[in-house]
């Protein structure tokens, strides 16, 4: 299916995490070192949804988005249809 908008991949989403981690872990300010953990954090949340999208499974929030998606079309191809006549 294609996707009009970009989709961030598990792998990037790891990595991203991965780095925030080691931020986190090592970074000489507190401060830094707390935003850098909250990162990682939101990162590895958006790699468990992109996990999910890669495997197949769709979330609500996406199935909400192709029912819509779906219903625009359908409602273009009637409207399409209506003028052909």
């Amino acid at each position: 299916m294609a996707q009009s908008d970009m989709r961030v991949s598990a792998a990037t989403c790891r990595d991203q995490e991965a780095h925030q981690r080691r931020i986190a872990e090592t970074h000489s300010l507190e401060s830094r070192r707390n935003i850098a953990a909250l990162a990682a954090a939101a990162w590895a949340v958006k790699a468990l949804a992109a996990e999910k999208r890669e495997a197949g499974i769709l979330l609500p929030l996406e199935k909400l988005d192709a029912e819509i998606t779906r219903e625009f079309a359908d409602e273009a191809k009637a409207e399409k249809d209506k003028h052909a006549r």
